[in-house]
């Protein structure tokens, strides 16, 4: 199963919901608010594709230039729900040179997230209040077939980590915009190695997470 890049690059205009704050919906409760500054919902899917080593992952025709582990959440019915948890990857397609953004949840490969990396206002990346670690934007993600505006939380391990994210998403986002304006003179981000996905083990010795 292939994760094709986003068709076309998302319309500039405005809908509602790109014009409200990521951080705080419209309809935002205070409950809610405590929710979103607290904690995160329940995984959304866990649906496993079968045969993954045979698995066509859509990325033949474009480089790879940053990936990192994180962990990705979605704003639906009101509250925040993981999205899928793997390698985040950002991707610069060899010819039209535009980079889109690609997460398949590890171990079922699923792609939770696929979405052309856009000029404001989307991919506004946001800091999520209280912690250091995360981001919130807005973005036209592809990754369910059509085009759906939708609210993203990501979050990495450490501080350091988020902050690489940025600088690299940022970067992605001026090419992008330089790209599409029809300028010739640009910067590449150099061609980084891929990392080979392994599904993890079971480890009785394994820490147990906390929030």
């Amino acid at each position: 199963m292939s994760d094709p890049a986003p068709a076309t690059e998302p319309k500039k205009e405005e809908t509602p919901e790109q014009k409200e704050t990521p951080e705080t919906p419209s309809t935002t409760t205070a409950e809610e608010s405590k929710k979103e500054e607290v904690e995160y919902g329940e995984e959304e899917s866990k649906d496993v594709i079968e045969n993954k080593d045979n698995l066509v992952t859509g990325t033949e025709d474009e480089d790879l230039i940053w990936i990192n582990k994180g962990k990705l959440y979605r704003f639906r019915d009101a509250k925040w729900k993981e999205r899928g948890n793997g390698y985040c990857k950002l991707l610069r397609h060899k010819e039209t040179k535009k980079i889109r953004f690609l997460l398949r949840t590890e171990k079922t490969k699923k792609v939770s997230a696929n979405f052309y990396v856009a000029d404001s206002p989307s991919c506004d990346l946001k800091p999520k209040t209280g912690n250091d670690k995360s981001w919130l934007f807005v973005a036209s993600d592809h990754s369910e077939g059509e085009m759906i505006n939708e609210k993203f939380a990501i979050m990495f391990k450490s501080k350091e980590e988020a902050e690489d994210f940025q600088e690299h998403f940022n970067k992605a986002k001026e090419f992008n915009k330089k790209n599409d304006a029809g300028e010739t003179e640009l910067e590449m981000a150099p061609v980084v190695e891929d990392i080979k996905e392994e599904a993890e083990q079971d480890d009785e010795n394994k820490p147990a997470e906390t929030s």
